[in-house]
């Protein structure tokens, strides 16, 4: 098992904040180049409203961990999502912070936020068959292959402490206490 502090995680800034990648698969990938099987970040999110940008080939998955995210699937860039009446309220998706949202990365998407929401956004190579979930049960066990556990609250990974918000990448079966994304490569 490998933990991967949030302290750690390596930090940049984009036009809408900060985001922090927590991993990124393989290691010498890089989002720029965009040559990544998968990428797993949180964001701090400053304006209001951001155009997420286009990752055709890709699916997302994205919650938030603090604040309010609101979607407009279908939304251009030239105008805001309240005035874009393609995509009024009647197709906003208000993010839920014990659900995975997903959605084709090459969809164009705008959001509407409260000032210094946090999201947690997986990217994946769309052909590479992964389970995304969220474990609320405060105990759950995972399964053979490769998973990493993003931790919504403090959480054991058997007897190993995992601090809110860190991650671990773990090989084999082990058993979680406490609430966490899982995202489980076969």
């Amino acid at each position: 098992m490998q933990i991967i502090r949030q302290a750690t995680y390596k930090t940049t800034q984009w036009s809408g904040g900060i985001t922090r990648e927590i991993c990124i698969f393989p290691a010498t990938a890089s989002l720029a180049a965009r040559n990544f099987d998968l990428r797993i970040s949180s964001a701090v999110i400053d304006t209001p409203e951001s155009n997420f940008s286009d990752f055709t080939g890709y699916r997302r998955y994205l919650m938030p961990l603090n604040g309010e995210i609101v979607l407009y699937p279908g939304a251009s860039e030239s105008q805001s999502a309240a005035e874009n009446g393609a995509v009024g309220e009647e197709n906003a998706v208000k993010l839920s912070a014990t659900d995975l949202f997903e959605f084709d990365g090459a969809q164009p998407m705008r959001s509407r936020n409260t000032p210094g929401a946090v999201d947690f956004n997986v990217i994946v190579r769309r052909d590479l068959p992964i389970t995304a979930r969220i474990a609320l049960d405060n105990c759950s066990t995972l399964p053979n292959g490769r998973t990493i556990l993003f931790a919504l609250t403090d959480c054991l990974i058997d007897d190993t402490p995992l601090a809110r918000h860190d991650a671990a990448i773990c090989e084999g079966v082990y058993a979680v206490k406490g609430s966490a994304t899982l995202i489980h490569l076969p």
